[in-house]
């Protein structure tokens, strides 16, 4: 008896699968390491590993061809851009989709996203789908991607049903949304924590930092504020060397302890700080 050759449709979709089941098993090992990370670094440690993963992401993204990616490929792809967006992403089965390859969430919305990678353009078929999708996974809206673009019947009917399209040139602005996005959270985090002292930074107004009186680059300016720190780099009389000194919040100058202003930009000491 011959055994039953498997067709090409076959074969393709045993490979969907095993690229979907490598998938999953990728996403428990990363969020396995993420909660041992949360665990054991401090939390100014943990952000610029964060940062530093969505940044190395973001180059990812920028350099593949999506003209060469499988339709498999091109969803996990997306998942990416849209999950540094901020965005909660659920992936659907690979078979009985639904009409839907991608779900998003924010606080807002949710919205079913059907994925199509093509050398041509896309019709109407798609977005039949996807307004399926809406009602079958509840969703706010629809969204159709692709890297190509779409027939005029294919808008026409995303028109009517509030379905939103979004072609190759609007996804390279998706793709620079997403760096502006990851450049806003490295700017955040260098404002968040001392770079010298990894203590963290309340005020965000501050010039310096009240723990160690590092000057912090990118601050917004502070108000005439003044902490106190031992010293313990200071080299003139080594019999002083636990003196306690004032460091302005201004201009970083050091003062010393038991004075009422800095000598640099005339900032008061508060009372708090002289009883210190």
């Amino acid at each position: 008896m011959s055994k039953k050759k498997l067709s090409q449709k076959d074969l393709e979709l045993i490979g969907a699968l095993i690229v979907f089941l490598i998938f999953l098993i990728v996403q428990f090992f990363f969020s396995i390491r993420d909660l041992i990370d949360r665990l054991l670094l401090s939390p100014a440690a943990y952000e610029r590993k964060k940062l530093l993963q969505n940044q190395a992401q973001l180059q990812w993204i920028k350099s593949q061809n999506i003209h060469s990616m499988t339709g498999t490929q091109f969803e996990l792809y997306l998942k990416k851009i849209f999950e540094n967006l901020g965005y909660s992403v659920q992936t659907t089965p690979q078979t009985n989709d639904q009409g839907a390859d991608l779900i998003i969430h924010d606080q807002d919305e949710s919205v079913a996203i059907q994925v199509k990678r093509y050398n041509q353009n896309v019709g109407n078929k798609a977005v039949q789908e996807v307004v399926a999708a809406i009602s079958y996974y509840r969703t706010n809206r629809g969204m159709v991607i692709t890297n190509s673009g779409f027939t005029k019947s294919a808008y026409d009917l995303a028109y009517a049903n509030n379905v939103e399209l979004i072609d190759g040139q609007k996804l390279n602005f998706l793709i620079i949304q997403m760096e502006n996005e990851i450049n806003r959270k490295i700017k955040a985090a260098l404002t968040n924590f001392c770079p010298k002292c990894d203590k963290p930074i309340k005020d965000k107004k501050s010039t310096f930092c009240i723990h160690c009186g590092t000057k912090l680059t990118g601050s917004g300016g502070a108000m005439p504020m003044l902490s106190v720190r031992k010293d313990s780099e200071k080299k003139e009389n080594p019999n002083k060397d636990l003196e306690k000194l004032i460091i302005c919040h201004t201009c970083g100058s050091k003062i010393k302890a038991g004075s009422s202003y800095c000598p640099e930009c005339k900032a008061i000491v508060p009372m708090e700080e002289l009883n210190h």
